[in-house]
């Protein structure tokens, strides 16, 4: 009995080491899983990445080759493409010199009393050039003589009024205070006016102190604040007016009942 006992014993620590081999197998199993996870994980991260850095690429590159385009098709109008032979009338699809043409020597449509050539030419642009550089010195030439003639102006007015000045000043009697420069007529309605800017300035003071007053009632009493936002809703929010009708009913209707 002592050896079958014995023998089960050692095939139970057999069977046991056995088991803690095969756990540690696993564990080392789970450990390669985990880790082969997290660098698939980093690496999907990095591709991802990647791939975001690729998608901007190609709507930079996008971006890039509508800016192209467009260039091409600016470089492609008549007015930056070069002839072997120079022309003497403006190329009707060449819209930026038409309407260059247009501004300095004027539309078709403005003057229908004058006969309207049948091509626009570049020397009919250098013409206009020329006249509104012409037009331009002249309008200067204008400005200077109306500035020098605005300060002859300005020194002669002021000589005027230095020199009355010194008329009326001159004329008043030493101790009688100041010249009178107006009329008795003017001097009354100058003091009827400031009596009755000081009677407004009363008027509004008084204004400011029932305005002050009525604040610090409707401070104090809240019935009066609910009177007041009762009596604004009934111009204003007549709705409004009518929920807070509606609220008060069933109020009083809710305390009736209680």
């Amino acid at each position: 009995l002592q050896g079958d006992y014995g023998l089960k014993i050692a095939r139970q620590d057999y069977f046991i080491s056995k088991q803690e081999e095969v756990i540690a197998q696993l564990l080392k199993q789970r450990a390669r899983n985990e880790f082969l996870l997290t660098a698939l994980e980093v690496e999907g991260r990095s591709h991802r990445e990647t791939r975001r850095l690729l998608m901007a690429l190609r709507k930079d590159l996008d971006k890039a080759v509508v800016a192209t385009q467009d260039r091409m098709a600016i470089l492609q109008a008549p007015a930056y493409t070069t002839s072997r032979t120079a022309r003497a009338t403006i190329d009707s699809r060449d819209n930026f010199t038409l309407r260059l043409h247009n501004i300095i020597v004027g539309s078709p449509c403005e003057d229908h009393d004058r006969k309207q050539p049948l091509f626009r030419t570049y020397a009919s642009l250098e013409d206009g050039a020329r006249g509104l550089n012409h037009d331009l010195r002249t309008l200067q030439a204008g400005l200077v003589d109306s500035s020098s003639v605005k300060d002859d102006k300005l020194t002669q007015l002021e000589t005027s009024v230095q020199d009355l000045g010194a008329a009326v000043y001159d004329r008043a009697t030493p101790g009688t205070g100041p010249p009178t420069l107006g009329p008795k007529v003017v001097l009354d309605s100058m003091v009827k006016l400031d009596l009755t800017l000081r009677d407004l300035e009363a008027s509004l003071m008084d204004t400011l102190k029932d305005i002050n007053k009525k604040k610090k009632e409707l401070q104090n009493d809240p019935n009066l604040v609910k009177e007041r936002h009762l009596y604004v809703d009934f111009f204003t929010a007549p709705d409004r007016l009518q929920d807070t009708t509606d609220d008060l009913n069933a109020r009083v209707q809710a305390a009736q009942i209680s």
